[in-house]
Order: structure tokens, then C-alpha cells, then sequence
């Protein structure tokens, strides 16, 4: 088995794990390992599990076991748990830990299980470092995976021995979820899942996505009564993306992970989505990917509603949109085909805005909106400043608009588009604010977002 998978010949690999005659788990571990190197997920998540079912309670306990990967704050509250407990827990981490939301499996977990296996082929056998495979490589192989590579450097002179390296597979990404991931992660930040290479617990290279980026794009969260919708665009031109056909997955999930899944191929690395779950802070996954090219984009972050304490009418986030000259958007399917990608615009161009007010009298709402686009607090530099005073740059000129609105009667939702002149803008980081004033309503309702002009 071994033999095999160092030179990657996966189908004789498997073939000998078929062969196996060991009574308990093992031989069915041994296939599990095989078909994951061989990128069967789905065969690889069957043959673990039979694995499983051939151990006992206290083998199954172990063989979960993630305490080598988990943070200093987790791992108390794991060694403290019954395996019961485990169980459940480690369910909820691997669920987070997946590469890729989208996909119909769990291969972050397979991988997991790959390197447990792994490990115990190479149990007491030697090593090309010092001592045999002891407790400290074990350790690195279950966070890192076992070495794919060795490289040696000749001794230089009596006192300093030759030099031993093992190179794991690269590129390998952090999965590891941190505490604040695991506990609360509609409210984390999307560096924190970022596919940077930083120190981390554990590291996971998927051989289907050796291209891995940062996924450009807009999202905004909207209510359906007890129904979070999130609409999101986005545009990976500047990524240096294949040729398609792409798949895209957006994946939302509740502080529960129960998902809402919308999946779609598109021609080119543009398009849009939405999806559905549980009202309430959702973590969000959008994916991109080109099988073909082992190519990938994603963006992975919480979203939060908006704080309305005591609000009778609530505000949706803003989507902006690309205006053309057909009719503006009614509905929010239709804005969310309109929207754009990557909030990059020329100051030639219109911009268009949507968005929702909920829980309007159905009698008819009176509202007042006030629109701003102002400077996103970056200060000028040096020379920006003195070509303002010697009159070489044109002085930028504030958008502000204020619409009076009435809400259509029957109806406790209502929907807004509108079109936005940004000519007088110079190139730079902008805010765009909507400011939604209720009669009766005790303070405005406020949504914003930034835009980047980027010229004529």
C-alpha cells in the first residue's frame, strides 16, 4: 500500500486494500486511505465509516480524536468531554473545516482520517531522521500530512551531519476552524478563513484546487419573513481565472449548520446567486471553481442582520447594480442578476441601488431618503494635496440626494431601485449611504456601502 501511493499508482493501491484479509477496521481503513489519494471522497467517506463500525466504543472515541489540532481554548473543552460528547463535537468541526461548502463531501475530514491511517502504517518502522516514526512525527503527519518529498544535504565537515527534509504536499491551506470560528461563526471575519499561508494548527492541500483565491464580490442579506435570503455577485476577471465552463456554489448556514445550497455553471467568471436559510447570522461560503484547471476562488465570512432595537420598520442591506437601459429592477432577483461583481466603477457610469424596507403599514408608508456619497476617510498624500491648491486636480464634488417616498398600499414590504449620478467623483475609495427616515419611526434607518472609482 505504501509503496504504491508514494509513486501515486492509487488503482493498485486500492486493488491490494480489496485484497486485505485482516479481521476488525483495518482493511477498511487501508481502502479508505487509497480511494482518498485517489480524489474518491464519496468511496473514501463509505470505507471510513465501515472502519468505524468494526471498532469498538473506545477505538471509535480514538480514532475521532482531534485534540492535536484544536487551539488552546477548544482543546480544554474537548479533553473534559465523554465521547459522546465528542462525537458531536467533532462532527460540528469537521462540518467547518471543509474546503469547500458546496461539494457533496467531507474530504477535510477523509483527509484527516488518510493521515490517522497513514500514521499507523508507519508506526514503529524507521525514519529518515534521527529516531524511528515516534510520538512527534505522528503529530505532524495528523496536522500536516505525511511527507511527499525528501531532499538531503551533504555533511559539512566532522561535527555536522548530513541534513534529512521531508516536504509535505504543496500548496496547503489552514482548515482548522479557532475557537471563535467554531462557537460563533456568523460572526467572524473573513480573514480569518482566508487561504493565506500563516502559522496555523493544520494544513490542507486538496490536489482538485492548486489554485486557490481570495473570491471578489458584493452579498447583501434580505428578509422573507422567517427566511434570511442572501443575494451575492461577484467578478474573478483579475485573478487570472481558466477558460470555463465554472461551477458555483453559495452555501449559507444558520448558527445550527443547517444549509441553504443554490448551485449554478456559468460560462464565464462572473455571475450571481442567492440562497436561503434560517432568519437570524448566517456564515457565509461562495465558491468558484474550475475542475479542470484545479482552479478555485472563495470568500467565507458571518453575516449579521442589522441591530433594530425597537424598530417597527427594518432596512435590507444596499445591492448595487450596473445601470443599462433597460427597466430598473422590481424584485430582488432581479437586482441580484444586475449586481455588480466587484465594486470597482468608472465615474462615467451610473449606479444603480437597491433595496428593501420591511414591516411597512399596509396602508402606505410616508418615508424620507437621503443618499450621500462621501470620501471613505483616506487621507490625500503629499502631492495630492498641493495639486488640489495649485488647481492641477479638479476638486471633487459630493453626491447628496433626498427622495420623499411613499410605500404602495396592501403590502408590508417594499422594494426601492435608484439610479445614482457619480460623474463628479475623482478616482478613490468612496461611501455610499442611505439614510431612511420612517414618520413616527424614532431614529432613521441607515445602511452604506463603499465603492472604489477607479476614472472616466
Amino acid at each position: 500500500m505504501r509503496y504504491f501511493l508514494d509513486v501515486n499508482r492509487t488503482g493498485e493501491a486500492e486493488r491490494a486494500a480489496r485484497e486485505c484479509t485482516a479481521s476488525g477496521p483495518w482493511c477498511a481503513q487501508l481502502l479508505g486511505l487509497a480511494l482518498h489519494e485517489a480524489n474518491n471522497f464519496t468511496g473514501a467517506e463509505k470505507a471510513f465509516a465501515t472502519a468505524r463500525e468494526r471498532m469498538t466504543a473506545l477505538e471509535r472515541c480514538r480514532w475521532g480524536d482531534v485534540v492535536a489540532l484544536l487551539d488552546d481554548a477548544l482543546r480544554g473543552r474537548y479533553l473534559k468531554m465523554t465521547c459522546e460528547q465528542k462525537e458531536a463535537f467533532e462532527d460540528r468541526f469537521w462540518w467547518l473545516a471543509r474546503p469547500f461548502y458546496g461539494l457533496g463531501y467531507n474530504d477535510a475530514r477523509t483527509e484527516f482520517h488518510a493521515r490517522l491511517t497513514m500514521a499507523q502504517i508507519l508506526d514503529g518502522t524507521a525514519s529518515p531522521y534521527q529516531f524511528d516514526f515516534n510520538k512527534d512525527e505522528r503529530e505532524m503527519l495528523v496536522r500536516y500530512g505525511w511527507s511527499r518529498a525528501w531532499s538531503k544535504s551533504p555533511a559539512r565537515g566532522p561535527s555536522i551531519a548530513e541534513s534529512i527534509v521531508g516536504h509535505e504536499r504543496v500548496p496547503a491551506y489552514p482548515f482548522v476552524p479557532l475557537t471563535g470560528m467554531f462557537d460563533y461563526p456568523a460572526r467572524t471575519d473573513s480573514s480569518l478563513w482566508a487561504p493565506e499561508y500563516r502559522p496555523a494548527l493544520g494544513r490542507y492541500g486538496p490536489t482538485y484546487a492548486t489554485t486557490l483565491v481570495e473570491l471578489r464580490h458584493q452579498a447583501g442579506l434580505f428578509r422573507r419573513g422567517d427566511t434570511a435570503v442572501i443575494a451575492v455577485a461577484w467578478d474573478a476577471s483579475n485573478e487570472k481565472p481558466p477558460a470555463g465552463p465554472f461551477i458555483a456554489h453559495l452555501v449559507v448556514a444558520d448558527s445550527g449548520l443547517h444549509p441553504g445550497v443554490a448551485t449554478n455553471t456559468f460560462e464565464g467568471p462572473r455571475g450571481s446567486l442567492l440562497a436561503r436559510t434560517r432568519w437570524g447570522g448566517v456564515l457565509l461560503s461562495a465558491e468558484l471553481r474550475q475542475p479542470g484547471a484545479k482552479w478555485a476562488a472563495r470568500t467565507r465570512y458571518g453575516v449579521q442582520p442589522p441591530l433594530n432595537v425597537g424598530a417597527r420598520v427594518t432596512l435590507s442591506d444596499v445591492l448595487l447594480y450596473k445601470v443599462d437601459d433597460g427597466e430598473p429592477p422590481q424584485t430582488l432577483e432581479e437586482a441580484t442578476v444586475k449586481a455588480l461583481g466587484a465594486l470597482k466603477v468608472r465615474s462615467s457610469d451610473k449606479v444603480g441601488m437597491y433595496w428593501e424596507l420591511y414591516g411597512v403599514d399596509a396602508a402606505g408608508e410616508q418615508a424620507t431618503v437621503t443618499i450621500t456619497v462621501v470620501p471613505d476617510q483616506v487621507e490625500e498624500g503629499f502631492f495630492t494635496r498641493q495639486a488640489r491648491k495649485l488647481n492641477l486636480m479638479k476638486a471633487t464634488e459630493p453626491v447628496s440626494m433626498r427622495i420623499g417616498d411613499q410605500t404602495a398600499p396592501g403590502v408590508n414590504r417594499a422594494s426601492r431601485s435608484v439610479s445614482l449620478d457619480i460623474s463628479t467623483l475623482n478616482k478613490g475609495t468612496w461611501r455610499i449611504e442611505v439614510e431612511i427616515e420612517i414618520k413616527g419611526q424614532p431614529y432613521a434607518l441607515h445602511a452604506e456601502r463603499t465603492i472604489e472609482v477607479t476614472g472616466k
